[in-house]
């Protein structure tokens, strides 16, 4: 970008975006990931006097510390984002159950009318 005022207007929409998303959430995590390579990767292509301040680094960091940032958050965007399809997967290959997770509780044994009693799961009569 050229525009100073756009490049710093995007950068804090980017940086504001990323102080809403919750990042317990793998999803949630991988989406931070590629918005931070992304403010890495405008902050390294603009002037210094363009960039929004960024309170980890110090003052007038080098372009090529910004791409070398931009690099490793691309990688963390790579591994953030195979998490959550893993997690995804692994989720729609889960057994489903359609109906409730335990059948109602009923008792197993079971006095027929002539006094004895039947246990239903073992199958036997005493």
């Amino acid at each position: 970008m050229t525009d100073p005022v756009g490049t710093r207007r995007t950068q804090r929409a980017i940086a504001d975006l990323m102080g809403t998303l919750d990042r317990t959430d793998p999803f949630g995590e991988a989406q931070f990931a590629a918005l931070e390579t992304a403010l890495s990767l405008l902050r390294a292509g603009t002037p210094h006097r363009a960039r929004v301040p960024d309170p980890s680094q110090e003052h007038g960091a080098d372009p090529l510390n910004l791409l070398s940032e931009a690099l490793a958050s691309a990688r963390a965007t790579v591994v953030a984002t195979s998490y959550a399809f893993t997690r995804l997967s692994d989720a729609r290959r889960a057994p489903r159950r359609t109906g409730p997770a335990d059948p109602p509780a009923r008792s197993a044994r079971v006095t027929p009318g002539n006094g004895s009693q039947v246990d239903k799961a073992r199958g036997t009569v005493s």
